[in-house]
């Protein structure tokens, strides 16, 4: 009897241990389980942002550009095809095709004014400035030209200042004022103008906003005499941040110093964006992204295909502490330029020498 209960023991005891190992083993089964759902979850909600970044993205670059690019551009330019074999296919080829050699730029008109709907001039170009990128060496220039300029406009017989131009690009074909002003400022500076976009006021305004102000270092206070409608602007000295009404006004005063220096301050804002939309991680904040998409789809437009923005997003994102050079072309000390009035009495810049060779020159050399 003794034995048969020792027995017994011995049964009851290895059935418990049994019993415990199955519900370690079924505890540890759970367990990998559930971290697999997690893992799961994480996979999906991940994969569900990429395709929302994607599609928003691309619902802004459609909105924006000119037209799309072709299946068969597209998948080309997916395949890992050097530059020199895309050039020789069968496609529409871009300035992003050719290979970066020390001579290649990429040159940008971007062109700034109030908006198609103001009564107050609302197509006139309040801002010219060609950003000129040369990607063997990671440069960047800022080139300012004055809108007071006075040029010949094509189609016409008549000569009318640089800022007039979008305008009468715009009333003699719908969506050909991007195209024509950039002929007009390829000629006075000498460069190949790849590729143009405006903006306006509201967008300007709203982009600084959506970055949460740019930052401005002042030299000394700075204010205007002659109010906007948007009110008055006056800085004090030294380091501080600024919303996107302020840099409006700040880019837009010229009575109390010149045009010249105005579009000085239009470069030094520029700079600013640039900066702080790098520094920002706008990009990985789906909130901020989406409203600042939202900003450029109503404010933005270009001449660009979306391959070719695309092309451009790439382009900035690869620009490593970049060096950036300014030049506003004006009439100080090199007399590029000399002050003189049309035959209706209105103030006009020409050319000192009666042609652009000298402000090609500068603008050619602009690296050296």
């Amino acid at each position: 009897m003794q034995n048969e209960s020792t027995k017994q023991n011995y049964f009851d005891s290895q059935n418990i241990v049994d019993l415990k190992n199955f519900n370690d083993v079924q505890k540890t089964e759970k367990n990998r389980f559930f971290r697999k759902k997690i893992l799961a979850v994480i996979l999906i909600v991940f994969i569900s942002i990429g395709m929302w970044y994607i599609a928003r993205a691309n619902q802004t670059l459609y909105m924006i550009a000119v037209r799309g690019d072709s299946v068969l551009e597209r998948i080309l330019r997916m395949l890992p095809l050097s530059r020199s074999i895309l050039l020789s296919l069968p496609i529409e080829r871009s300035i992003f095709d050719e290979p970066n050699t020390p001579e290649k730029r990429i040159n940008y008109l971007l062109l700034s004014m109030r908006g198609k709907d103001d009564p107050n001039g609302g197509l006139l170009t309040d801002s010219i400035i060609i950003v000129s990128i040369r990607p063997s060496d990671n440069k960047i220039a800022l080139i300012s030209v004055p809108r007071d300029l006075y040029v010949p406009m094509p189609g016409t017989d008549k000569s009318r200042k640089l800022n007039e131009a979008y305008e009468i690009g715009e009333k003699q074909s719908a969506g050909n004022g991007l195209n024509y002003v950039s002929s007009i400022v390829g000629d006075v500076s000498g460069l190949k103008i790849h590729f143009a976009a405006t903006i306006n006021f509201k967008g300007f305004s709203d982009v600084i906003d959506s970055l949460g102000g740019v930052e401005l270092n002042l030299d000394k206070p700075f204010s205007e005499a002659v109010p906007f409608e948007e009110g008055y602007i006056s800085l004090p000295a030294g380091k501080q941040t600024i919303d996107g009404k302020t840099a409006l006004l700040y880019t837009r005063a010229r009575m109390s110093s010149s045009d010249f220096d105005r579009s000085r301050r239009q470069q030094e804002i520029i700079k600013a964006i640039y900066a702080k939309a790098i520094g920002s991680g706008i990009i990985f904040n789906p909130y901020r992204l989406d409203k600042l998409l939202k900003i450029v789809e109503n404010n933005f437009k270009t001449n660009m295909k979306v391959g070719e923005i695309e092309e451009t997003v790439k382009l900035f994102k690869n620009i490593k502490s970049p060096t950036i050079k300014t030049k506003v072309i004006d009439n100080g000390p090199e007399k590029l330029l000399y002050s003189s009035y049309n035959d209706e009495g209105a103030y006009i810049l020409l050319p000192t020498d009666g042609n652009y060779n000298r402000i090609r020159d500068d603008v050619k050399n602009i690296f050296n």
